[in-house]
């Protein structure tokens, strides 16, 4: 890995953060746990009162939100492939 590369997945990976730290509190910790923390969508909802299907949609949002700011940031060729090594 070059040092361009490696310092171009630590802007992405900080700006990543930055968006979900950005996100609305439920959306946020729902992100977190199951992106970062590897929850699966039935311990989150047991852990936080809410259904299943609540998770996932939250999750759903957190996502397009990284997806869409990450998109705004980052030059459109080197797009996909950052995104995907940080999610």
């Amino acid at each position: 890995v070059s040092p361009e590369d490696e310092a171009g997945s630590r802007i992405t990976c900080q700006r990543v953060m930055a968006i979900i730290a950005a996100l609305h509190e439920r959306c946020r910790r729902v992100v977190e746990l199951r992106k970062i923390e590897g929850w699966s969508q039935k311990d989150i909802a047991a852990h936080m009162g809410m259904s299943e299907k609540a998770v996932e949609k939250q999750v759903w949002v957190g996502v397009r939100a990284i997806r869409e700011g990450a998109y705004d940031y980052l030059e459109k060729p080197f797009y996909l492939a950052r995104l995907n090594s940080v999610l």
